[in-house]
């Protein structure tokens, strides 16, 4: 499958301060973002395994996460991306997640890709395979 999807969230800007937004809603993602999916290869993981940053679009990890999901929600459209690169597949699992937490939707970029070149599928030691 491509991984051409991407997961993004909005901020509700006029009902709430980024702040307190950011506060109420950022573990929960969190959890959401890192969750493993039964039956599911992370991008460079073992099926099954939970989800890293870099599987989800971020090879630099939490830090570049949170510049680009801050970035995004303060200014407009007031939206930004936790996931990048996803299939559709999983797009959708994370999408569920995020139901009741915030504003998600997802959209299509054939345009770039999120991932570390190199990562290609599930990562197996020698043997076990």
């Amino acid at each position: 499958q491509e991984r051409n999807v991407i997961v993004m969230v909005t901020y509700p800007h006029e009902a709430v301060p980024m702040d307190l937004f950011l506060d109420c809603v950022m573990g929960a993602i969190l959890l959401a973002v890192r969750q493993a999916d039964p039956g599911q290869t992370p991008f460079g993981r073992r099926e099954g395994e939970e989800y890293d940053f870099p599987s989800r679009g971020y090879p630099e990890g939490l830090q570049e996460f949170q510049q680009v999901l801050t970035r995004g929600l303060s200014e407009e459209p007031y939206s930004a991306p936790v996931a990048r690169g996803q299939t559709r597949r999983e797009a959708q699992v994370l999408l569920s997640r995020l139901n009741g937490i915030c504003e998600a939707s997802f959209k299509v970029d054939a345009s770039r890709t999120f991932m570390r070149k190199g990562n290609v599928g599930a990562i197996y030691p020698a043997g076990t395979r």
